[in-house]
């Protein structure tokens, strides 16, 4: 390959890495209650329970967003069309086919991630600029998160974030999974930041899980477990390290 076509495509992958984390949000998604059915949205469409759509409070109408859910790593796209949601705690409003797609009904609200697949090019829905838009965002803790470059990752096992010597034994509460390690190295970190000790990330095949532990018996890791949801609103669930 000649040299010049080398840094190019050198040049490529360094950059694309910042661009892709650019249009990155996690937080709590919920979907529409079937009385909404056919009452019109900030866009002008009419609400349709069948069709793909969600409302989100910055995203012009139009955008295509791909929504994932973290425990589970389904994911459905879905065009932004309404203000929305209303909760300060949940970052959009799933239409009810979109949240069928994602088994969010029977949950009622799911810790997803959002990913802009287009940007879409109508107003922002509920009337801010687009340069409200942030470029990454958790809405559990309301503050901005970079997601920075991180170093190669083992393809399996449970590591601590200072060290990767596996961890073999014992139980963790899962908190969050992901399909690509940097998403759950820079979650593991803010965790971290947060002041959360013993944050590790487990893989296992193309799946990256963000943990809290090791605890050495399964009660100790139910107790943590119950601590998390009643202190911080975080709901997780525990697996074996075996």
């Amino acid at each position: 390959m000649p040299l010049k076509m080398f840094l190019s495509a050198l040049m490529f992958l360094l950059i694309m890495p910042g661009i892709h984390a650019q249009n990155i949000q996690f937080g709590e998604a919920t979907y529409y209650s079937d009385a909404f059915q056919g009452k019109k949205t900030s866009s002008g469409e009419r609400y349709d329970k069948k069709k793909f759509t969600a409302a989100h409070r910055t995203y012009p109408h139009g955008t295509i967003l791909r929504v994932t859910r973290t425990d589970t790593n389904q994911s459905v796209d879905v065009k932004v069309n309404d203000c929305g949601p209303h909760t300060k705690s949940r970052i959009i409003d799933l239409s009810r086919a979109a949240a069928e797609k994602i088994n969010l009904v029977n949950d009622g609200i799911a810790y997803v991630q959002l990913e802009v697949v287009k940007m879409g090019r109508g107003r922002a829905p509920c009337g801010t600029r687009a340069s409200d838009i942030p470029a990454s965002y958790d809405n559990t803790s309301g503050e901005g998160v970079t997601i920075k470059g991180t170093p190669s990752a083992p393809s399996q096992g449970t590591f601590r974030l200072d060290a990767l010597n596996p961890i073999q034994k014992g139980f963790a509460v899962q908190v969050a999974s992901f399909r690509h390690f940097d998403y759950a190295n820079n979650k593991a970190n803010e965790l971290k930041g947060k002041g959360f000790q013993n944050v590790l990330i487990s893989m296992q095949g193309n799946v990256h899980k963000v943990v809290i532990g090791p605890f050495n018996t399964r009660d100790e890791a139910k107790v943590y477990q119950g601590n998390l949801k009643r202190k911080y609103k975080m709901n997780g669930f525990i697996i074996s390290l075996e």
